[in-house]
Order: C-alpha cells, then sequence, then structure tokens
C-alpha cells in the first residue's frame, strides 16, 4: 500500500467520526487563537472524543495521518474543551512525539548542513553536520570516516567551531531582533 491509500484510509477515518458541533469560544481571544491559519482549520478536524483513533504505531508510520491527528488534538484541547487525561488526547501525542522529533532532527540537519558547507575542503556539510549529531566526538567520526586525514583533523576542528560561532551568534541576532 502506498501513500496514496493511506491518504484516503486517513480521511475515510475522519470522515467516519461523529462531527459534532465546536462549542461557542470566548471572543477576544479566541479570534487571535482562530487567527492562526493550521488552528482555524482545526475547527473543521474530527471530533476526538468520538472518532476511533487508530494505533500509535499506524499514526507514526503514515503522513497521513500527521496532519489528521494533530487537527483532531487541537480541536479537542482547543475547542472542544478536551481534558488532557482523556485517553484520545493522551493517545496522540505520544503519537506525534517520534514524528516530531524526526522532523526536529532534520531541520537541524538541514541548517547545520548549511552552516557547515565549506568548512573542510571537498567534505559536503551534511557530512560534517551528520557527524556533530553522533553521540561521538565528531572529529573522531570525521577521521573514522575517511571525511578528514588524522593530520588535518585540528584545522577542520577549528573551521567548524568557527562555522558554528557564526551560525549561534547570527541565531541570537535574529531572535534580538524578533523581541525588538
Amino acid at each position: 500500500m502506498g501513500h496514496a491509500s493511506s491518504d484516503k484510509k486517513a480521511r475515510r477515518r475522519a470522515a467516519q467520526a461523529t462531527r459534532t458541533p465546536v462549542p461557542p469560544v470566548e471572543a477576544e481571544d479566541s479570534q487571535r487563537f482562530v487567527a492562526n491559519p493550521g488552528v482555524g482549520e482545526a475547527q473543521n478536524a474530527p471530533c476526538l472524543a468520538a472518532a476511533v483513533v487508530p494505533p500509535a504505531v499506524e499514526i507514526a508510520d503514515d503522513p497521513a495521518q500527521w496532519q489528521v491527528a494533530g487537527g483532531a488534538l487541537i480541536r479537542a484541547l482547543g475547542f472542544d474543551r478536551l481534558q488532557t487525561g482523556h485517553p484520545a488526547a493522551s493517545a496522540l501525542p505520544a503519537a506525534l512525539a517520534p514524528v516530531a522529533g524526526t522532523e526536529c532532527r532534520n531541520e537541524e540537519l538541514a541548517v547545520l548542513s548549511r552552516a557547515l558547507d565549506g568548512t573542510i575542503p571537498g567534505v559536503a556539510g551534511s557530512v560534517v553536520a551528520d557527524a556533530l549529531m553522533h553521540n561521538a566526538n565528531p572529529l573522531d567520526v570525521l577521521v573514522a570516516s575517511g571525511a578528514v586525514r588524522p593530520s588535518e583533523v585540528l584545522g577542520a576542528g577549528g573551521r567548524i567551531l568557527d562555522a558554528l560561532v557564526n551560525l549561534f551568534e547570527t541565531d541570537a541576532e535574529l531572535r534580538r531582533r524578533r523581541v525588538a
């Protein structure tokens, strides 16, 4: 089965869930809450309290399920006022956690890869970024993989540190601008 059939399966499950009306929400605060496009769309998600929630493994393994699960969870907590202790409301975050972790790791790798491109001649930034993500000394990883010769490891380490300092300084400056 491909993603097309799993997309259909996710939509079918969503359609099977009882569509109950969204309870009225307080005026001013709710307008800001609903103004977020993802949140506003969640009003049309299946009612989690009445839905048949697929097993966590099925949700985590199927990208078509992520959007449905996220929307249903936002609706349940934000609009239907379902308590976090409700079995369905507590099952979805656990099912989506591995997905979020993988997505964050992929985003971190992409940012690091771009920042580290060119730090070591002939070695892609993604190779250096991947070495940094290991639970080992990244320079040892680069030497063991043959990406860096032992005689060049100190220079490579210095260039990597320079690139990381620049990345962190840029990130800190962007954060300061957002706050101001």
